[in-house]
């Protein structure tokens, strides 16, 4: 098992959990979307993906979380994780050719 800390954006909450050390880092995301997502942050039908970082290098997906466990094992992992909002309104195609993504062409 190893110990991490969540660190949320732009909120001093900080969510301590044991979690085994085995997973990949994708699984640890599932997690924490699926059973441990605190109340206070913004809904989970709202967040399209995480980002992880961890002592100023962003964490793998495909890795396990063991893979960056620290040198003091009394300490938990500090986990920095960067929520990716789903996107509501997307750009309005425009076909006349005097349009790109945006923005209108002279």
């Amino acid at each position: 098992m190893a110990s991490v800390c969540f660190i949320f954006p732009n909120s001093s909450q900080k969510l301590e959990a044991e979690i085994s050390g085995e997973l990949t880092i994708r699984s640890v995301k599932q997690d924490l979307l699926s059973k441990r997502w605190p109340q206070d942050q913004i809904s989970r039908e709202k967040v399209d993906s995480l980002r992880f970082f961890c002592m100023g290098k962003e964490l793998q997906d495909d890795q396990k979380l063991r893979d960056y466990s620290l040198p003091d094992t009394n300490v938990p992992i500090p986990i920095h994780v960067h929520i990716i909002k789903t996107s509501i309104t997307r750009p309005e195609s425009h076909g006349d050719g005097k349009w790109c993504c945006s923005c209108q062409m002279f």
